[in-house]
């Protein structure tokens, strides 16, 4: 790898494939791998406003165009991208951007009103009527035989499905090798040795038969051991 890729940073954007509009700006070194991973499942449980366009896209079977913005040094990166951000947004931008750029993101106080305010608008007030309601409900369908005999067999379905493959983790989990060492001094020869449990006292069966010798013949002569 080059010195210049690897002091050099790519500021790029991702764009509506229907009408070219920028919606999310980022950086990488590495921008195809970048690209990659927003669109990897794992990337894709969060709940940011950039996740969700970007899962419209994906229900539509589309995806986002990226495209290359700034080929800026990585010392000037952060700095660049909080600015090319700040510009977009002052034109008018839809951004999907919950940061202001920079190492780390840097939430400003507007996004921060906004999260807030979306979170209050999920929280859901029921009245007391409603929740009795809802009481009534459950009481009834656990005593109903049907509904009961149905969540029954799930948990026996599932108990089938599950018990294997814990089972098979279990025994990869047992049989694997330990790559846990210990360092050790040997009792016969007083050498350092690497064993894999501390419960090991000779470095060898030889040092072990010594060891058991002379004790022997300490015991012959009327030496204690």
């Amino acid at each position: 790898m080059s010195t210049t890729t690897l002091h050099t940073t790519f500021i790029y954007g991702l764009c509506d494939p229907e009408t070219g509009e920028i919606r999310y700006v980022g950086k990488s070194k590495n921008v195809e791998k970048r690209i990659r991973e927003h669109l990897r499942p794992c990337a894709l449980l969060a709940n940011t406003h950039k996740i969700f366009w970007i899962k419209s896209l994906l229900a539509r079977r589309l995806i986002p165009i990226f495209k290359i913005l700034l080929v800026v040094p990585a010392s000037i990166a952060d700095a660049e991208e909080i600015k090319l951000i700040a510009t977009m947004r002052a034109s008018g931008a839809r951004l999907t951007n919950t940061a202001d750029g920079g190492e780390g993101g840097h939430v400003g106080k507007e996004a921060h009103l906004k999260q807030a305010a979306a979170l209050r608008g999920r929280k859901v007030i029921r009245s007391p009527e409603h929740n009795a309601k809802i009481v009534a409900c459950n009481r009834a369908r656990a005593t109903d035989p049907a509904w009961r005999a149905k969540i029954s067999k799930r948990a026996t379905d599932r108990v089938k499905t599950e018990r294997p493959r814990l089972m098979e983790q279990l025994k990869v989990a047992w049989f694997a090798p330990r790559t846990k060492r210990y360092e050790c001094v040997c009792l016969g020869c007083g050498s350092e040795f690497i064993a894999k449990n501390t419960r090991k006292k000779y470095c060898r069966p030889q040092c072990a038969i010594n060891a058991w010798k002379r004790r022997d013949r300490k015991v012959r002569a009327g030496v204690p051991a």
